[in-house]
Formats: structure tokens, C-alpha cells, sequence
């Protein structure tokens, strides 16, 4: 909101899941592979207990606190009733949150009823609490497509060609930002368009950047 005529689009090559998901959510657009991983909008506390071993090996657990829920689920100890209670609470507690990050996000993009079509075809029958969306599933890049996860199949290769010159009336390409942030964290990794028109002149040729009377405008741009 803060940069409105800055574009930002997330491209998925392999898997964008969970958290990567509620980054992604929020992007102007989401690209994907046909076969990428894409969705998992929910939240997973996996503990083990070792109460019973420790038992077996005479050994106890001598943990001391101040403040009754200062430790919830000590997997050293017997687990209470009490302790799934609160666990769960704060696991659904953040599933509403990444849901609702996710309706903000993607709006009506989003396509429930195709997704519960999908469950029905795949589980046969719509458990409670499942719709295809928002229960934690996952889907391939094109089946994500389809249920309005992603906005389309691309790549990043082919769509930097397509962003690459800017204009006084455009959003500035997304991956000019990008580089520059990465330059300030990796700048030795990290070239400016206009060095690299400079040092790989070839890609030029090939089409790959754009010529050189836009190569001003886009270093410009750049240091923006």
C-alpha cells in the first residue's frame, strides 16, 4: 500500500507452502510450474513424548516454573488434558489468522466451490472442516490454478522479457526492486541492468534484456 506503483508477483518454481504461502498470498500475482507445490494453509504442532521412557529408565523430570502455563506440553511429563486444550487453542487461534490473511489476500480469486468439487473427487465425501482451501491442502501447480491459489502457469525467465522495459505510465517490474534489495544484502552477487548490459552484452542480442535506450530508464529505476 505503502508503494502502490511497485508490482510484486511471486513465481513458484518448487514448493510454496504454509508460511511461504502466506507471503505469496499477499502478492499482486502468484506464477507457478505445472508442477509445483502450492497451498497448505494451515498450522501443525508436531511434539514428541517421552514421559514412558523415561520411566522405564528411572529417570524424572524435576522442571520448575513460576506462572501455572509457563510450560504447556513439557514432553517430559505425563501429558494433561489441559495442556491439548490450550495447544489447540492457539494452533486454531493462528489457522484464523493465516485464513484470514489469505481471504484478504487473494479475495475473490479464490474459488471455493471448485475446490470442494476437488475433495469430492478425491475423497469421495466433504469431511467437516474440509473445503479445499483453507483445511491445509495442497495442490499442484495447475490444480491450484483451478481452485484460484495461483493466477496462472509461468516462468520467471519468460516473463522478466515480457516486464522489462519501464515507462513513465507502468508499474516498475517487480525483479528491478528485487535485485536491488538483494544487491543491499549480497552486493557483490548482484549486478545493475546497466552493468549487466555492460559485461554480458550477449544477452542483449538473445533478447533477454532490453536495448540500450531503455537501459538508463531501468538503472534509474534500479537505485530507486
Amino acid at each position: 500500500e505503502s508503494f502502490p506503483h511497485i508490482e510484486v508477483v511471486a513465481y513458484v518454481a518448487d514448493i510454496c507452502a504454509s508460511g511461504g504461502y502466506f507471503i505469496a498470498s499477499q502478492c499482486d500475482e502468484i506464477v507457478c510450474d505445472e508442477s509445483s507445490l502450492i497451498g497448505n494453509v494451515g498450522v501443525i504442532s508436531m511434539k514428541l513424548g517421552y514421559h514412558g521412557l523415561l520411566q522405564k529408565a528411572g529417570i524424572e523430570s524435576r522442571t520448575m516454573t513460576a506462572g501455572k502455563n509457563k510450560v504447556i506440553g513439557n514432553p517430559f511429563e505425563e501429558r494433561r488434558q489441559r495442556d491439548v486444550d490450550f495447544e489447540q487453542h492457539l494452533l486454531d487461534s493462528l489457522h484464523s489468522n493465516f485464513k484470514k490473511t489469505v481471504v484478504e489476500g487473494r479475495g475473490d480469486k479464490l474459488k471455493h466451490s471448485r475446490a470442494k468439487e476437488k475433495m469430492l473427487q478425491i475423497f469421495g465425501e466433504l469431511e467437516e472442516g474440509v473445503d479445499g482451501l483453507l483445511d491445509g491442502t495442497i495442490y499442484v501447480g495447475v490444480e491450484a490454478v483451478e481452485v484460484g491459489l495461483a493466477d496462472r502457469i509461468g516462468y520467471w525467465g519468460e516473463d522478466l522479457k515480457d516486464r522489462r522495459v519501464v515507462t513513465a505510465s507502468s508499474k516498475t517490474p517487480w525483479i528491478l526492486q528485487k535485485l536491488g534489495f538483494m544487491r543491499s544484502v549480497f552486493p557483490s552477487s548482484f549486478m545493475s541492468p546497466g552493468e549487466v548490459l555492460q559485461q554480458h552484452p550477449a544477452m542483449l542480442q538473445r533478447g533477454l534484456l532490453p536495448s540500450s535506450n531503455h537501459h538508463q530508464h531501468i538503472s534509474t529505476a534500479y537505485e530507486q
